[in-house]
């Protein structure tokens, strides 16, 4: 109560694509719109880092963009 709202812009510079930037069509405000999830089929390795995912090296799924990440 009482934040701001946190926006894409603020976001941005955490997470990595292949085109570097978020999706247009996920709005401009997180929450505003659920993301769509990368299978974890789809992601051999960290979307942001490149590490490849081992028993230690497990999968997250970013609740902000669906992104893939190294936990």
């Amino acid at each position: 109560v009482g934040k701001p709202k946190q926006t894409r812009q603020d976001i941005k510079k955490g997470i990595m694509s292949p085109s570097g930037v978020l999706p247009e069509d996920q709005g401009d405000v997180l929450g505003e719109v659920a993301p769509v999830w990368v299978p974890d089929a789809e992601a051999q390795v960290c979307m942001k880092c490149g590490t490849k995912f081992t028993f230690t090296k497990r999968r997250h799924h970013c609740r902000a963009c669906g992104k893939v990440r190294a936990v």
